[in-house]
């Protein structure tokens, strides 16, 4: 299983999403994703990697669940044959998607 990450050229840092998944599923995701960087402020894409850097950052939690969420809904979609479900489960992991967004802002205002 490879690691689902983050990684900010500006900073050199790599954010832990913390989820593992096969490369052949990230491949079959529809949806590019990105995240606002915690470091630099600026979009970042999923990588997949076999190994995760030395020097990374790790999500909150509640982040780390709603990104895990996000991506099992978007595999789901990859599966999908019937449109309207395909479709929900795109829905479904927007929904996640913005959800952990907004939990990793609110950890890292206590931070």
């Amino acid at each position: 299983m490879a690691q689902l990450i983050y990684r900010c050229a500006k900073s050199g840092r790599v954010i832990m999403t913390g989820i593992e998944m096969e490369r052949n599923a990230f491949l079959r995701l529809h949806t590019l994703r990105t995240i606002p960087c915690k470091f630099c402020g600026q979009a970042h894409i999923w990588e997949l990697v076999e190994r995760v850097p030395d020097d990374c950052a790790v999500m909150s939690l509640l982040s780390e669940t709603f990104f895990g969420r996000s991506v099992e809904s978007a595999e789901l979609a990859t599966h999908a044959t019937d449109p309207a479900l395909r479709q929900a489960y795109e829905r479904m992991a927007d929904e996640w998607h913005k959800l952990a967004i907004e939990y990793e802002i609110k950890a890292d205002a206590l931070r």
